[in-house]
């Protein structure tokens, strides 16, 4: 399993610690030749996503995993490339040469709840339409917005929602996202155990 936690850092620095850190645990279990992932981001309630996804470069791959786009259509693609998450050509974060090795193997069950929220919901997006991942949980928290920060005359910063998140198959959110399988804890129903259930089942079964 991957837990990715939240991601409230002020330096570049750390924020490259934090992506080196989950990339260097999928490489320590890769080791053991897993037969699927668990990336938990339940009680991810955001910050920073670009260390996220850049952690999760050795999972998610190279390519367009996800975008920004405003209500004019104008997309700002998050582009993941040998260990560097950007937005468009902007390099955000970055993780070391040695721990980018793509682990193409498994599938992927990405678990959510209610506290996933907003960077913790880009996070999901990322994983959307992906052809070996499926969710599993509580439905996110509904951030799955872009913010954009406007000076006022009084010296105020006024911040706007100005775009929406987009899965790399078009699919538009705005709102909560809804997981493949619904589980409800409330009910005792276990959430590890039904995904570990769905990799257990999909071993066998040709990509």
């Amino acid at each position: 399993m991957v837990t990715v936690p939240a991601c409230i850092l002020s330096s570049q620095s750390e924020a490259e610690a934090f992506a080196n850190t989950i990339a260097e645990h999928i490489q320590n279990l890769a080791r053991s030749k897993p037969t699927g992932w668990i990336i938990d981001l339940r009680q991810n309630f955001g910050g920073n996503m670009w260390p996220m996804l850049a952690g999760l470069y050795p999972l998610l791959g190279p390519g367009m995993v996800g975008a920004f786009i405003d209500r004019e259509g104008r997309r700002q693609n998050w582009i993941l490339s040998w260990g560097a998450a950007s937005v468009g050509d902007q390099v955000r974060c970055a993780i070391k040469a040695e721990a980018t090795a793509h682990q193409q193997s498994g599938r992927i069950a990405v678990l959510t709840d209610r506290t996933t929220a907003s960077s913790g919901e880009a996070i999901a997006t990322a994983f959307r339409c992906w052809p070996r991942s499926r969710s599993f949980g509580d439905c996110t928290a509904g951030a799955s917005t872009s913010n954009s920060s406007f000076q006022m005359p009084d010296g105020c910063i006024l911040a706007l929602t100005t775009g929406v998140f987009m899965d790399r198959g078009g699919g538009t959110y705005g709102g909560p996202l809804i997981p493949d399988e619904r589980v409800d804890p409330q009910r005792g129903d276990d959430t590890v155990e039904r995904a570990s259930a769905w990799i257990m089942y999909q071993r066998d079964i040709p990509s």
